[in-house]
């Protein structure tokens, strides 16, 4: 493992996971909303971030933590592993609501300074919608790379502490 991307919805634990994983595998951790958004939120253009993105993919040694359907084809040529975190519905939609408990109007480390934490509909449906939305295009995009790329799909928190005393 040496250019790691994890991937998997608001709430379902992806930078937790990059955390450690970096830590015990010694890898540079990239977080993607920190390379994505600009201060108060605003958004990349789509041509402004897969110029970003491709820069940052260049290097031989990553954890990339972080979704972006629109971009999973720059990361999935470049990573050797694949980790999908999958966990339930009601465990993601508690985990975004406790995390903007936790960090209301504060900046965590993983966004860019100017983006406090915040919650609100579109990001809710996101997380609530993303069985049926987001999760058949992964799936299939995993289909098609399985011959030549590490997958790991992690469908609860057992299975997530498993992976990391394994690596």
């Amino acid at each position: 493992m040496k250019r790691v991307m994890i991937i998997g919805s608001s709430g379902s634990g992806k930078t937790t996971l990059a955390l450690k994983m970096s830590e015990k595998l010694s890898l540079p951790l990239i977080h993607l909303d920190y390379h994505f958004w600009k201060a108060n939120w605003e958004a990349s253009s789509d041509k402004e971030w897969r110029n970003k993105l491709e820069k940052l993919v260049k290097e031989d040694k990553w954890i990339l933590d972080g979704n972006f359907t629109s971009s999973l084809d720059i990361r999935l040529n470049r990573a050797d592993t694949i980790v999908f975190v999958d966990l339930p519905r009601f465990t993601r939609m508690y985990r975004v609501i406790k995390r903007w408990c936790q960090n209301r109007k504060r900046n965590r480390a993983d966004l860019p300074p100017g983006c406090k934490e915040k919650i609100d509909m579109k990001l809710l449906k996101s997380v609530w919608y993303f069985g049926k939305k987001r999760k058949p295009e992964i799936i299939k995009l995993l289909e098609q790379h399985k011959v030549n790329k590490n997958i790991f799909i992690l469908n609860s928190s057992s299975e997530i502490e498993q992976f990391i005393k394994k690596l």
